[in-house]
């Protein structure tokens, strides 16, 4: 509905348009969302040029690396006036968890906490969690070599694809019949809106196109998931990949 996400009494995730993203620059705004959201095996090059294995650094470990160079400015789109590199990095004497800690506005975000917030930040904007694990270490030098040729030619290419997949998005849906806004309006409704709206009518004509060569004897749908088969929105669809 365009409103914020309520993660806890104390913290929430805001739902900027597209207007908003537009005028923060679409770029910088995709990578920050994207950093709150990194795992170590979306860097796992990175971490080895350092001396890290991504191996052995949790998620939420990550988290906080990454939001000691993360102001108020450059979050607030998605947190508001919450500073994340203003947290203190602490160890909860209870059970010696990590946690971030904000004593001016009595805020602690643990694991679990953690874990909440960039769940929404992966739903709102379609972000897949998809964690890689080595089962030994010639594995897990493969995959860091294999990551480390991706971004290089990536690099060479100079391919902006966090840019590109939110015009994609917007060209592709107001192209088509099933979504209401046009060019313009669009600028105004949330990015969750977007993100949804684009899965859910890719959905839709897939649904269509099977039931049609279903119908014509072109497609046999014993073999296909009965779900595939329906255009209907399914609430099970906001938390797949996202956690």
């Amino acid at each position: 509905m365009g409103g914020s996400i309520k993660v806890s009494p104390k913290l929430s995730v805001r739902q900027p348009t597209i207007g908003e993203i537009r005028a923060y620059g679409s770029n910088s705004y995709f990578q920050m969302a994207n950093t709150l959201c990194r795992i170590p095996s979306d860097i796992k090059s990175e971490l080895d040029k350092i001396g890290k294995s991504y191996m052995e650094i949790s998620d939420f470990e990550l988290f906080c690396l990454l939001t000691r160079e993360m102001p108020r400015e450059e979050t607030s789109l998605l947190l508001g006036d919450l500073d994340l590199s203003k947290m203190e990095p602490g160890i909860r004497e209870s059970n010696g968890d990590l946690v971030l800690i904000d004593e001016e506005h009595d805020l602690v975000i643990d694991r679990m906490l953690y874990t909440k917030l960039v769940t929404a930040i992966r739903r709102m904007h379609g972000f897949e969690y998809k964690p890689e694990y080595a089962t030994n270490k010639y594995t897990m030098r493969a995959l860091i070599e294999e990551d480390k040729f991706k971004k290089e030619r990536l690099k060479a290419t100079q391919k902006d694809t966090v840019s590109s997949m939110l015009a994609s998005m917007i060209i592709s849906l107001v192209c088509s019949e099933e979504f209401k806004y046009d060019s313009k309006t669009v600028q105004n409704i949330g990015i969750c809106e977007l993100t949804l709206s684009y899965q859910q009518i890719i959905n839709k004509k897939n649904a269509m196109a099977l039931l049609q060569g279903s119908y014509s004897g072109m497609v046999d749908i014993s073999k296909i998931d009965k779900s595939k088969l329906s255009w209907i929105f399914d609430e099970k669809n906001l938390s797949k990949n996202s956690v």
